[in-house]
């Protein structure tokens, strides 16, 4: 189901290269499919194209921390979606997040 749905939007992208909302839902067909490295660079270019996409930063920041455990980008990506969006609904979790892996307690 995945594969379809990843195939699709490599379709769309052919049309249309500079989507960054295609680009953005590939990376969550990849990410749930658990290809996280696909996943990351489909998110970053989503972001390439959309600074102000607050839900990839989310999402990048997610991949770093809980599967590709990359505590320095993790925290960049959440650090930006917070400076964009500060009232964010989860902002104090993920704040919580951020302080945990600068203390270096990511366990």
């Amino acid at each position: 189901m995945y594969d379809d749905a990843i195939e699709e939007y490599k379709v769309a992208l052919t049309l249309n290269n500079l989507d960054a909302k295609t680009h953005f839902y590939l990376g969550i067909a990849y990410r749930d499919k658990g290809d996280y490295n696909e996943a990351a660079r489909e998110l970053d270019k989503s972001l390439q194209l959309n600074a102000k996409m607050t839900a990839a930063y989310e999402e990048l920041g997610m991949i770093y921390y809980r599967n590709l455990k990359d505590s320095s980008k993790a925290i960049s990506n959440f650090e930006k979606l917070l400076s964009l969006e500060p009232s964010h609904p989860r902002a104090d979790k993920i704040q919580e997040i951020i302080n945990m892996l600068k203390s270096g307690k990511n366990n």
